[in-house]
């Protein structure tokens, strides 16, 4: 389960991820980069594979930059 965010440059397995593991203590997440370094594009990409899995998801968005998002989806 989970998903794919990349591939571990060290090893070239596959990066797989699933907050929602009972495993993990909480579902919650921090994006933290540089300017211009693919924050929200990541974090727009996740929402959608979590919406095409039926999962949903809050996001806290007071500039409206995930307005359109929300319009196409």
């Amino acid at each position: 389960t989970g998903i794919l965010y990349g591939i571990n440059q060290h090893t070239g397995g596959l990066v797989i991820f699933d907050r929602f593991n009972s495993d993990l203590p909480n579902m919650n997440s921090v994006v933290l980069a540089t300017s211009g370094a693919g924050k929200s594009f990541t974090v727009k990409l996740e929402i959608l594979r979590y919406l095409l899995n039926n999962i949903d998801t809050i996001v806290i968005d007071p500039e409206n930059e995930y307005q359109s998002l929300v319009n196409k989806v």
